[in-house]
């Protein structure tokens, strides 16, 4: 009997733009927001230390992008032990893709 593994890859409800933590980080929060509506970028690179929120933010982002009916996917690369690189195909199909860690 083959048994089918769920994928760590799925819509996270509680991180919100709302509730990210901006602080310092608000004209990040506000190009993101920007960029959102008026592709200026296709790339954004964040970094910092650990516990700053880039994960609350990464996952948040595809939050919003699902509740507009907008495809998305967020992709825990520390949890890659734990899903096929398959998922890495047809990512261009992918209106928004988050990559972390």
């Amino acid at each position: 009997m083959n048994q089918q593994l769920s994928l760590p890859i799925h819509q996270i409800d509680d991180e919100t733009l709302e509730n990210f933590y901006s602080d310092n980080n608000a004209l990040l929060l506000n190009s993101l927001r920007q960029n959102m509506t008026d592709l200026q970028q296709q790339f954004f690179y964040l970094w910092g230390r650990q516990s700053v929120g880039k994960t609350h933010l990464l996952r948040a982002l595809c939050n919003e992008y699902i509740q507009q009916q907008q495809s998305a996917i967020y992709v825990p690369l520390s949890k890659s032990q734990y899903f096929s690189t398959a998922v890495f195909e047809n990512l261009e199909q992918q209106e928004l893709v988050c990559l972390d860690d």
